[in-house]
Formats: structure tokens, C-alpha cells, sequence
């Protein structure tokens, strides 16, 4: 019998605690898989994205990852500046998008676009001179990096709590979202 069970396992079949042997096709496929310990499928998880976060809302994420196209890079992004977080109170995911901060983020870019059309055209309009091009060039490569910061530290990260947010209430989970 136990000769049995070892060729049943070598070939690809699990051995239950009962004794039962179960076959399964893959790994992905067996009915033992579920028997995962939760903190095996929390480290498993936050490898994966980077997010630490309770069952309820890794269940919530792990949703969003497999049946929405969310990426985990987009996820991890708005956990870490605060956009998608758990709320203690109701045990769920909560999204934050501040009014606020979409405008905040509207502006910066407007303002750099502005500054760089400025400078361009004062150095379209004068012969400028080593220097100047040097200072221009400096300045532009330092706007286009406030500018990338924008839009990855404000923008992005709110419109993947947007998203979210859109699902959740679509889905009617009672999740909690703030706006200001």
C-alpha cells in the first residue's frame, strides 16, 4: 500500500491525510492547492508586489490582478503613496483620490510645458551662447524629471484608484471611498 501511494505520488498524484490518492493534471489544477497556509500566500504575495496588506484586502488585490488587468506594479504604486489602502473599520480596500490632487498634478505639468515654451522661445528669438544652451538643456532635463514625477507619484497612482474604485462599486462591495 505504501509502495503504492509513493509510485501515485511520484507520477503526479497527492496523497491525502485520509490515505484517499488524488491525481491531478498540474499543480494548478489539484484540489490540495487550497491547503496553502495563509502566511505562505501573504509572503508569496508581497514578493509578488511588494504590497503587505490583510487577507481581505489580498484577496480584494489578488481579484483586481486576475480579472481586471491591473498590473501589480500599478497596484503597489497606488498602495505606496496611500491611494489604495485597508480600512481597520469595515475590513475592506479603500481608495482615496483627492479632488486636490488631480488639480495639483494638472497644474505642474501646465507650468513646466509653459516654462519650457517660454525659455524656447528666448532661445529661438537671441543667439544664444554655450552657456546659455548648456543652462537650457539642464533646465529642460530638470523639468521633464519633476514632470515624470508628477505623473508617477500623483497622477498614475490616482487613476489606478479611480479604477479600483469603479470596480469595487460595480462589483457593490461596500467599500469605502473617500473624496476631498
Amino acid at each position: 500500500m505504501i509502495t503504492q501511494r509513493i509510485d501515485t505520488v511520484k507520477k503526479g498524484g497527492n496523497v491525502t491525510q485520509n490515505g484517499d490518492i488524488i491525481v491531478c493534471p498540474g499543480v494548478e489544477d489539484c484540489p490540495l492547492k487550497g491547503n496553502t497556509p495563509e502566511s505562505e500566500r501573504q509572503k508569496k504575495f508581497a514578493k509578488d508586489t511588494g504590497i503587505w496588506c490583510p487577507p481581505e484586502t489580498r484577496e480584494t488585490l489578488e481579484r483586481l490582478l486576475s480579472n481586471h488587468r491591473f498590473t501589480a506594479k500599478e497596484l503597489a504604486q497606488a498602495w505606496r503613496v496611500r491611494s489604495l489602502s485597508y480600512d481597520p473599520d469595515t475590513g475592506k480596500l479603500k481608495t482615496f483620490t483627492p479632488k486636490l490632487e488631480l488639480w495639483f498634478g494638472i497644474v505642474m505639468l501646465t507650468l513646466f510645458a509653459f516654462y519650457i515654451a517660454i525659455m524656447a522661445s528666448g532661445m529661438i528669438l537671441v543667439r544664444p551662447g554655450v552657456y546659455a544652451n548648456l543652462q537650457f538643456f539642464t533646465t529642460i532635463a530638470g523639468f521633464l524629471g519633476m514632470a515624470w514625477a508628477v505623473v508617477h507619484f500623483h497622477l498614475a497612482p490616482r487613476r489606478t484608484a479611480v479604477r479600483v474604485r469603479s470596480i469595487l462599486l460595480a462589483k457593490h462591495e461596500d467599500s469605502p471611498a473617500q473624496n476631498s
